[in-house]
């Protein structure tokens, strides 16, 4: 009969640093959650209007392309204010955009932290080398890269594009949007991440805490 050791044999591999920890966490949260077909359609619906937007602002940079398939846009009695890229098409796609992320927040976060306190499994991340700080942060990142995927950075995306068609010098009259466009995002994705997962550690029934998510801001 064979003999084996199983002896303690310590790692020998390459130790990395302590922020790797963190992303090791949302690395493995984020495969599970893509892993539902609902997750993945709500994100990619999600990205859909900042697609709109897009074209909303190519075409209104193009009226020749619009004078060309029929539409009166310098004609009289057109106002002309309508094809105008300002302050206002940002604030409705920062509407629409803080709408899915509620959405998105709401169906992640009650999977992050409750089934981990369901099965007891706390104590198996905490006696490795990670921390507590380590567990919420990499938690949080889970839903700060899809929230920040559908706000702030097709924002500013967006701005690039205007930019880059209108010139430097609408940039220049509008610059405020740009911390308008990634603060005001950021103000409201910490918010739903922090409810999110508090209400997660709380809840332990997913349902239970999407409807509490719900009736925070209904």
């Amino acid at each position: 009969m064979p003999v084996y050791d199983h002896r303690y044999r310590g790692w020998s591999g390459e130790r990395r640093s302590g922020r790797f920890r963190i992303w090791t966490v949302a690395r493995f949260a984020l495969g599970d959650l893509w892993k539902s077909r609902l997750a993945l359609l709500l994100f990619i619906v999600a990205l859909l209007p900042p697609l709109f937007f897009a074209g909303m602002i190519y075409l209104a940079s193009n009226v020749e392309m619009l004078t060309a398939v029929g539409f009166n846009v310098v004609g009289p009695g057109v106002d002309a204010s309508w094809m105008a890229i300002d302050k206002e098409p940002f604030f409705w796609f920062l509407v629409w955009q803080s709408s899915f992320a509620f959405f998105l927040s709401a169906f992640i976060g009650p999977t992050l932290v409750a089934p981990d306190l369901a099965h007891n499994a706390l104590p198996l991340f905490l006696s490795r080398p990670l921390s507590r700080s380590d567990y919420i942060l990499g938690k949080l990142l889970v839903l700060l890269l899809p929230l920040s995927a559908v706000t702030w950075i097709p924002g500013l995306l967006l701005l690039g594009l205007q930019t880059s068609l209108a010139g430097t010098g609408w940039l220049g009259e509008h610059w405020r949007l740009v911390p308008a466009v990634v603060f005001g995002s950021w103000i409201w994705i910490l918010l739903l991440a922090v409810l999110a997962i508090a209400i997660s550690a709380w809840v332990k029934w997913r349902p239970v805490a999407t409807g509490m998510l719900f009736s925070i801001f209904i």
